[in-house]
């Protein structure tokens, strides 16, 4: 059995039904559920974790770590396996610093969502600083994921004299809610119904401002009708919806809850999603909607593309185009909404390959429903028990008892500030031969030791022995320069001197 450890809270407090909070909520529940661990370590209280949905027992397996003190225990010994970040850029580098500076022989995973914010080339940097192992990994959501961080890393190498290599890119698919597709679909053969759902920003997801090319040409007579439903992430682009596709017949639902978005799910014959932006990654809509038989003709874009194969639907062919040179040299100063913007709007398709489609699978029912069947057979490979499964073959795959795995021994991590080498003019001087004398307030503390207010400043890494060690040390005449001989932190030299149990001795 196995004990991991949560980096972070894998947005457990967060309801939203779209996007990174899902698909976080889902992998913390697969992770949790996973048979093969028996405790999951976290820093956050257990209330951060009381909406998650779990089985009975599960909830169990959470170990409250409530400060450093305890992380270091539970770390001690190579008791913890592996730690899980939801992300491979906010601490996922952190962690492996810590692995290597305590000497463990723990993995470190980080999960890919999105990638195409220009500020993750720090992250990829930090990374390549922190020295990962042949143990560690990138999780990533599908193959578009993978091959770009492989670019990625390529060219961060590039810059480096002496590269060291990246840590394994793993194909690790995000999970459904649930184990099998829901039973009892039934759907009603008219008004056939095509269905987007998700995030409505087409900075961030698509642009469905190309429904006004396609649902002009589509037969009457095959009554089809368009649904759009998600949240309403982006105000403006709100407006042009409702202004240019509700004379349409185009139905908005906003800020659907989840049995409203199982409703359309089921009431729907078609998911159409043409999404056109370079952060997207996997598609777990896409998955839903196929487990309740809803056929996905979908752009042949990023994660897509993994995940509808033609068997199950459609993929329609994308052709790209380079932003022009004015608005590719001011990227870099302009929202990363803005510039994601720029670059979705020089992704396309041919609205009539979709029109084709979309009436193709409206006339030939017996098509459409081949392809329904295989859909919701295809989500099993998506359930949170395969999941739960992969997450274990990660842990077997790591071997954790003879350290083999770690890095070599390599030079500082520039990520990690030594904040007195770098500010070292900003004090007027540093510990270092400096005379002391004992106060009569220091007296007193030797002799009754209590504990004094900055050691929570300091997640108690030190306390009163160690301050009482310091104080008996300047009793004995020694001065700074010994007691660093004889292993005191020069911080705990600090907290006596502003809590006025020392003084400094001029000349």
């Amino acid at each position: 059995m196995y004990s991991v450890f949560l980096a972070d809270t894998f947005s457990a407090d967060e309801t939203g039904l779209f996007g990174r909070a899902m698909a976080n909520r889902r992998l913390l529940t697969a992770i949790v559920t996973c048979e093969e661990i028996e405790a999951v370590y976290t820093t956050a209280p257990p209330a951060s974790f009381s909406s998650l949905e779990l089985p009975d027992g599960a909830r169990n397996k959470f170990i409250h770590l409530p400060s450093l003190a305890e992380v270091d225990v539970a770390f001690a010994g190579n008791r913890i396996h592996a730690v899980f970040c939801s992300d491979f850029i906010t601490n996922f580098a952190d962690w492996i610093h810590y692995r290597n500076a305590h000497g463990l022989n723990t993995a470190v995973y980080g999960f890919t969502h999105s990638l195409s914010y220009q500020r993750f080339t720090a992250a990829i940097y930090q990374i390549l600083c922190s020295r990962p192992s042949g143990a560690d990994g990138i999780l990533c959501t599908s193959l578009c994921a993978e091959e770009v961080l492989e670019r990625l890393f390529e060219q961060v190498q590039s810059t480096l004299r002496t590269p060291p290599p990246p840590p394994p890119l793993i194909r690790f698919p995000l999970p459904v809610q649930w184990d099998t597709p829901p039973k009892n679909i039934v759907k009603g053969s008219a008004p056939f119904q095509v269905l987007f759902i998700g995030r409505l920003d087409w900075q961030t997801k698509a642009d469905l401002l190309t429904l006004k090319s396609i649902i002009p040409k589509l037969s009457a007579e095959l009554d089809i009708r368009f649904v759009i439903a998600g949240s309403a992430d982006n105000e403006a682009y709100l407006m042009l919806l409702r202004r240019e596709l509700e004379p349409l017949g185009v139905t908005l639902k906003l800020s659907v809850s989840e049995e409203e978005k199982q409703s359309l799910y089921q009431g729907s014959h078609l998911l159409f999603s043409p999404s056109d932006n370079y952060q997207e990654t996997f598609g777990l809509t896409v998955i839903e909607a196929m487990g309740y038989g809803c056929v996905p003709v979908v752009t042949d874009f990023d994660g897509y593309r993994d995940l509808v194969g033609e068997e199950v639907g459609f993929r329609l062919k994308t052709v790209a185009g380079r932003i022009p040179q004015q608005l590719f040299a001011a990227q870099g100063v302009v929202s990363e909404g803005t510039y994601h913007g720029w670059w979705s709007a020089g992704v396309s398709f041919d609205p009539a390959e979709a029109v084709r489609r979309i009436e193709q699978l409206a006339r030939d029912r017996s098509l459409w429903e081949r392809m329904s069947s295989a859909a919701r057979e295809s989500v099993t490979d998506y359930s949170l028990k395969r999941t739960s499964g992969r997450i274990g073959s990660l842990l077997r795959g790591q071997d954790t008892t003879d350290g083999s795995h770690l890095p070599t021994a390599g030079g500082e991590n520039p990520f990690i500030w030594d904040f007195t080498k770098l500010f070292g003019t900003h004090p007027t001087e540093l510990w270092g031969e400096q005379r002391l004398l004992l106060t009569t307030e220091g007296s007193g503390h030797l002799a009754n030791p209590e504990d004094i207010p900055q050691f929570i400043l300091l997640s108690r890494s030190v306390g009163r022995e160690d301050l009482r060690k310091f104080l008996f040390l300047v009793n004995r005449g020694y001065d700074v320069g010994g007691c660093l001989k004889r292993g005191v932190e020069p911080v705990i030299m600090s907290l006596a001197l502003k809590n006025g149990l020392i003084t400094l001795v001029e000349g």
